[in-house]
């Protein structure tokens, strides 16, 4: 029922109480932990543009992996050497006499490389191929074919140590076999008058010599071919396969030392399993968000799995799908979309194990295991993100991380394990598009509100880590939402208070937890409002200041009250004001919440210190340059392990983060730059470890999450 309190100057209005019904409501949806155990560091290189394929090796013997980068219409190939910690030196850049189209490796019975060979489509031809110390190409022993050639496989098909070459192609003749004879390249042919767009060798009746699967793009079947000896093959069995096919694999990928077929399709991978009979009949299809144009396998989180990682070239997607026990896989991982991503290999070096991409446009990026947080490092997961903020899900200091993916619309959550690394990883579906996140972590739940700041939709997540469950609800508020919070009694019930600021018009819900609905109370708190701040922490007052003709006003208004009797804090007379910034945090060392605000104006600015256990400190300064208007670039917090809070600024022009130090007790303020941050937008700073703070920044330009120690 409606009621009016009236208080001196302002009046509360408790404008309503009532049953919000919800508009969505999805309750006890399991959420699978994804265990993707550091697999997420980014990094990216320069690279000249044009190239569109990558080949790993080690042309120079040291213990780091090089890469040739080539592209199948251009006489030039790119050498990158590699370095210590995954980089590269500055590449190098080689005349070539063909196009090529694909290199693959010849090894011996223990496994090391003896040699190179490539084919090039627009010149159809093959042959062997060298380098040198430094990466420069040589080449011998070529053959002019009569086709046009785009795949290679090797093998040794007889047990002899001489490996043998396989062509196929969407162009190409048949199969072709190609062996070395007397230091020339001598071409058999298995099959002609078919077109054979992939193939490759595999051991399909465990005799311990190389058989061939292959796809018949007339026929759109999966054929296979035994090996009967002395490289005479004939075709035995053939699969029919709904549609063309991106690629074809061959691996072993549940591990029961049986090969298996493994080929991409539009929005799907399926897995024809190999087994003691040869029959192939256990097969399974996993659907895909994107088309996997490219795809890999590897062990990319260590976890003694089989993993797919599969590329989208014409989204230039990323996505990984983390192998489970049983034949199983994980939902897959969005790790990354950059346009003009052409190729993507296997890659290991020196204590690294994961990923690399090529993109035609220039660039290099690998995807790696994430060790520490002691260095500036990056994270690259998900497609975009927005509304960055840490929480604790297991209550031991640890600090986490959560934001949205507006393009995929999920919730993502990095959970760090005792070591700091990302450990496991969460991705919620969402209904609607959110710019912030705020964290509520209590016990063996956590429940996240996301929405966006100035409207009036919040969609809440509730979490329950130990039954691996979640809820969602969405519900609206009557006007822009300012900002959130929430608060625990004894009985795990939550009041969640939501502060809104609209047309100069403050007002507040309240939302009581009751079962699966919420009750709810709106409260009109004041008019003529031109700014509303307040701090997190469960004794934090609502600030807010009120604008009458020229006179400026600073009120306080308590939460545990729900804001009724505003107490009068400030008032001065201000003309040409043109904004007001205001923070809370424990900035006077008195383990207690102040306020601290900073009228801008044409006139000398004032500054505004107070709390509850301190008089006022109220100042006139002259104007600091470089301070922002937008209330989004500053972030509250401590940056060290004794210190008072310090107010951080992003200046984006300059590409820093800087830092306000009230100094003389709110008689003034400093304004120093705390680190670089080129592109930073949604940023905090916190402890990530047990030695340093460290600044965590989403980088724009790159889309991923930087961790930048600072001192």
């Amino acid at each position: 029922m409606p009621c009016v309190v009236e208080t001196q100057g302002l009046k509360i209005e408790i404008i309503s109480i009532k049953l919000l019904f919800l508009i969505l409501l999805l309750s006890f949806e399991v959420f699978p932990q994804i265990p993707i155990n550091g697999f997420c560091k980014f990094n990216k290189f320069d690279v000249d543009s044009g190239f569109t394929s990558l080949f790993p090796l080690n042309y120079n013997g040291d213990s780091y992996t090089d890469l040739v980068l080539f592209n199948q219409s251009k006489k030039e190939i790119e050498s990158l050497t590699g370095e210590q910690s995954g980089s590269f030196e500055t590449p190098r850049n080689s005349r070539t006499p063909s196009e090529i189209s694909r290199i693959q490796g010849m090894t011996d019975h223990n496994n090391n490389i003896t040699g190179y060979v490539y084919c090039s489509r627009k010149r159809m031809k093959s042959g062997m191929i060298s380098f040198s110390k430094n990466g420069k190409p040589s080449f011998q022993q070529e053959i002019k074919l009569k086709s046009y050639p785009d795949n290679i496989a090797i093998a040794d098909l007889s047990g002899n140590g001489n490996s043998a070459i396989l062509l196929s192609g969407r162009s190409f003749d048949g199969l072709s076999l190609l062996n070395i004879q007397n230091k020339k390249l001598k071409e058999s042919r298995i099959i002609n008058n078919t077109v054979y767009s992939f193939a490759q060798f595999m051991d399909i009746n465990h005799d311990g010599f190389p058989d061939i699967a292959a796809f018949n793009l007339t026929s759109q079947c999966l054929d296979l071919f035994y090996n009967k000896g002395n490289q005479d093959y004939s075709k035995t069995q053939s699969f029919p396969v709904t549609e063309q096919i991106y690629s074809l694999k061959t691996s072993d990928i549940d591990l029961d030392s049986y090969e298996d077929i493994v080929v991409s399709k539009r929005n799907s991978i399926e897995i024809f399993y190999g087994s003691f009979n040869s029959s192939f009949d256990n097969r399974k299809v996993i659907a895909t968000e994107y088309n996997p144009e490219r795809i890999i396998t590897g062990d990319f989180n260590k976890d003694g799995k089989i993993d797919i990682a599969y590329l989208d070239t014409k989204t230039g997607v990323l996505s990984v799908l983390f192998g489970k026990d049983n034949r199983d896989f994980y939902p897959e991982v969005i790790y990354f979309r950059k346009e003009g991503c052409s190729d993507l290999i296997p890659f290991y070096s020196k204590f690294i194990n994961g990923i690399a991409v090529l993109n035609k446009n220039g660039s290099l990026y690998t995807l790696t295991n994430f060790t520490g947080v002691s260095e500036e490092i990056n994270i690259s997961l998900g497609v975009s993100q927005q509304g960055l903020n840490y929480f604790d899900h297991n209550h031991d200091r640890i600090p986490d991380l959560c934001f949205i993916d507006n393009t995929e619309h999920r919730l993502n959550l990095i959970l760090r394990n005792s070591s700091g690394v990302p450990d496991i990883y969460y991705s919620i579906p969402l209904n609607g598009t959110f710019a912030k996140v705020y964290s509520d972590n209590y016990r063996d739940n956590a429940t996240f509100y996301c929405y966006s700041a100035g409207e009036k939709l919040i969609e809440e997540v509730n979490l329950d880590y130990k039954h691996s469950t979640y809820d969602k609800k969405s519900f609206y508020v009557r006007n822009g939402i300012k900002n959130i919070r929430a608060e625990h009694n004894g009985n795990s019930e939550v009041k969640l208070y939501v502060v809104q600021l609209e047309k100069k018009k403050l007002s507040a819900t309240v939302f009581n937890n009751i079962s699966i609905n919420y009750l709810n109370s709106n409260f009109f708190i004041s008019d003529n409002v031109v700014d509303a701040s307040s701090g997190e922490g469960s004794n934090s007052d609502l600030y807010f200041w009120q604008n009458k003709k020229d006179s400026l006003t600073l009120y306080s208004s308590s939460y545990t009250n729900n804001f009724q009797y505003p107490e009068f804090r400030y008032s001065v007379r201000q003309t040409g004001m043109r904004g007001i910034l205001s923070f809370t945090g424990d900035f006077i060392s008195s383990k207690n919440e102040a306020y601290y605000g900073i009228i801008k104006s044409n006139e000398p600015y004032t500054t505004v210190l107070l709390s509850r256990n301190m008089n006022l400190s109220a100042n006139h300064i002259d104007p600091a340059a470089g301070l922002p208007d937008n209330n989004e670039l500053y972030y509250t917090g401590a940056m060290n392990f004794k210190g008072t809070d310090k107010i951080f600024f992003n200046s984006p022009d300059e590409g820093l983060i800087k830092r306000i130090d009230i100094i003389n007790r709110g008689r003034n303020f400093s304004i120093s730059t705390v680190t670089d941050a080129q592109f930073a937008v949604d940023y905090f700073i916190k402890n990530l470890n047990l030695r340093n703070y460290h600044l965590v920044y989403i980088d724009s330009r790159e889309n991923c999450i930087t961790i930048k120690p600072i001192q």
